[in-house]
């Protein structure tokens, strides 16, 4: 196991009986740190803001493969539960990426390359 890979297991097995556990518990994550997310987005410079969102880009579209990967034309990773862990992980990548997008939104920062 990696540096953060540590499990509680009671709560692992909890969320691993429960249908869409993983991705319930992430919802409320991302939803109590996104106002630290945009308040922190928002002291940044137009290029840091780019950068963040280079980097966050970058680990949605790493999400999204593997979420991706298994599809076929009789399976699709939304109906299997083992797959939950990589749908929560791809909604918080999902909303860190909306995140930066609606930062430089605001600040109106020039994002054409």
């Amino acid at each position: 196991m990696g540096l953060f890979s540590r499990r509680d297991t009671e709560s692992s097995e909890t969320h691993a009986g429960q249908s869409g556990g993983h991705r319930l518990a992430m919802l409320e994550i991302t939803d109590a740190f996104s106002e630290h997310d945009v308040t922190a987005l928002a002291g940044l410079t137009p290029s840091e803001r780019a950068e963040q969102m280079r980097i966050r880009q970058g680990l949605y579209d790493y999400i999204d493969a593997i979420w991706e990967a298994p599809k076929t034309a009789v399976f699709h990773p939304a109906d299997d539960p083992r797959f939950d862990a990589v749908a929560a992980l791809r909604d918080l990548a999902g909303s860190l990426v909306a995140s930066v997008d609606q930062a430089q939104a605001e600040a109106g920062d020039d994002t054409e390359d």
